[in-house]
């Protein structure tokens, strides 16, 4: 009878074990820089060491030039920038991150099992992560690879791998950000970690090591003198510096070649051609035609398309965006977020509506 009671009381404690805490199964601080400081879920100081065991109500914060690595799962990577200060909150498999101040670093290297979550909360944005890397302020997140959801403002958006959202006023707004609006906690994570940056440039294009490019008047009008984008009267002229913006004026065409090319504001564009860089068209602007031989394209807030032909990049409309008629070969084609189009068609990418 007692060896019986034995077993049961064994059984018992494993389970709780198991399941007990709301505890995350290992979660500890990797490794810091500078002044770091954490407290346990009464608000009570603990001491710093490497290695340390964080669990559920643990709070992690850093001073000026001073940063903290935790180490979530093994599988997941999360950095806190400087001035930064994040709340650790773990029920079971539910893992959340609450940013009271500054900025955090995310990594998942491995996609979330589908009853695992993890979600990183700011004063005005909750951001669902599953299996990408990106970083978070308090006024905005940045996705390096991969797709997160950003539920702000009353709204629900899908970020994908070289776009940002950003809460002001009441309203979520996405756009393209170029190399050079990294933030610097993050690009010594990148400069270290060639993988990354190999997979970052693969899915959208972006070289995060490239250097910025010289600064251009602003606005940008046709009747400028750039290499960078063709004139109607310059037939010579082609390429786009990686993650260029064309905010406003009327264009008969533009050259994009290899890179990629962001068109939002009030410009008009009668063609885009793209021989494999990517494409948003974004804000309210407005473009006749866009032929792509492998790039993406991603047209989002208000913008308005005609017809868009793509060898083997994606298409996807979204933000109340329209689009006319849609022709890709392998790539596939997403109308999500109130946006509209025509006609879709696919010789054997997918479509989804």
């Amino acid at each position: 009878m007692r060896k019986r009671t034995a077993a049961w009381l064994l059984a018992l404690f494993l389970l709780l074990s198991a399941c007990g805490g709301g505890r995350a199964s290992s979660m500890k601080l990797a490794r810091t820089e500078g002044a770091v400081g954490v407290s346990d879920e009464k608000g009570q100081d603990i001491q710093v060491r490497e290695a340390l065991k964080l669990y559920s109500g643990y709070g992690v914060d850093t001073q000026a030039a001073s940063y903290a690595w935790i180490d979530l799962d093994q599988v997941k990577l999360a950095k806190l920038d400087e001035d930064s200060q994040v709340q650790i909150q773990s029920d079971g498999k539910a893992l959340e991150i609450v940013l009271d101040r500054g900025s955090v670093f995310f990594n998942v290297t491995e996609p979330l099992a589908e009853d695992e979550t993890m979600t990183i909360r700011t004063a005005n944005m909750s951001i669902g992560i599953r299996g990408t890397c990106g970083w978070v302020s308090a006024e905005a997140v940045y996705v390096l690879e991969g797709t997160v959801t950003a539920v702000a403002a009353g709204t629900k958006k899908r970020i994908q791998g070289g776009e940002m959202a950003m809460v002001a006023e009441g309203k979520t707004t996405v756009r393209a950000y170029a190399p050079e609006e990294i933030a610097p906690f993050v690009m010594a994570e990148l400069e270290e970690n060639q993988d990354l940056r190999e997979k970052i440039l693969e899915e959208t294009g972006i070289d995060v090591l490239a250097q910025a490019p010289p600064e251009q008047p602003a606005p940008l009008e046709p009747s400028d003198q750039t290499d960078q984008l063709k004139q109607p009267d310059q037939p010579e002229q082609s390429g786009a510096v990686s993650g260029r913006l064309v905010d406003s004026g009327e264009w008969e065409d533009i050259q994009a070649g290899s890179e990629n090319i962001t068109i939002c504001g009030t410009a008009a564009v009668k063609a885009v051609v793209s021989d494999g860089g990517n494409i948003h068209i974004c804000g309210n602007a407005a473009v006749g035609t866009v032929i792509t031989n492998g790039g993406n394209v991603w047209v989002y807030e208000n913008a308005a398309v005609g017809d868009i032909t793509t060898d083997s990049g994606n298409v996807e409309i979204y933000g109340s965006a329209v689009a006319g008629g849609i022709q890709t070969g392998s790539g596939n084609i997403e109308v999500r977020d109130d946006g509209m189009i025509g006609t879709a068609a696919t010789d054997s990418g997918r479509i989804e509506r």
